[in-house]
């Protein structure tokens, strides 16, 4: 009996040798899994600044609906240049720096009514980046 005592003693502990480290395991693959979903997230997210500047968004709704308005007609007209098969090369480069103009005129003057920051959407932010603004 007592070797039988012993045994099953011995195959207890075994066992619980077993789980601590199954339960370490899973807590490591548990903790790597949670460090690649950050990661992931991380990379995901868009380049959000539009909540940093919302807070600073001082600037009139109306001026900004102005803007956006003068924005979507000068892109749809390089859309429709773009588009016209009858328009030689050089007419549609002329048009997207037609159009380049005067969404960076208007960035700038948002900007200017905006103490110097562009309002809090991340649009402007792309039209700035793809416009080269600076």
């Amino acid at each position: 009996m007592i070797i039988e005592t012993a045994a099953a003693f011995v195959s207890t502990i075994s066992a619980l040798s077993s789980i601590i480290k199954t339960v370490k395991s899973a807590k490591e693959i548990t903790e790597n899994a949670v460090t690649i979903t950050n990661a992931i997230a991380k990379k995901l997210e868009p380049d959000n600044r539009s909540v940093k500047a919302l807070a600073f968004t001082q600037i009139d709704d109306e001026y900004i609906k102005i803007a956006t308005e003068n924005i979507e007609r000068a892109r749809k007209r390089f859309i429709e240049s773009w588009r016209d098969p009858s328009l030689p090369q050089s007419g549609k480069d002329q048009e997207l720096e037609a159009a380049s103009h005067t969404i960076c005129s208007e960035l700038k003057r948002l900007m200017k009514l905006n103490r110097g920051v562009l309002p809090g959407d991340d649009r402007f932010h792309e039209l700035w980046a793809n416009h080269n603004c600076s």
